[in-house]
């Protein structure tokens, strides 16, 4: 198998990303390390919502607690 055509540069931030060692990620067929990006991003994408829905829970924690303190 023919490796990857990319730059040592962009093998080492796959490797790091995708928690692989780099001769893995150089000796991966295409559609393969396409998959693991995708999957990658969307456990991401998952992460972020889970921080954005924790700080607006914080949020309103905050302001009801402010109210409370007010009233």
């Amino acid at each position: 198998m023919k490796p990857l055509q990319i730059s040592p540069e962009t093998a080492l931030k796959l490797s790091k990303s995708l928690n692989l060692p780099l001769e893995q990620i150089m000796h991966m067929p295409t559609p393969v390390l396409l998959r693991k990006l995708a999957e990658a991003e969307a456990k991401e994408k998952t992460i972020q919502n889970s921080c954005r829905n924790l700080q607006l829970f914080l949020c309103v924690i905050c302001v009801r607690t402010t109210l409370r303190i007010t009233s």
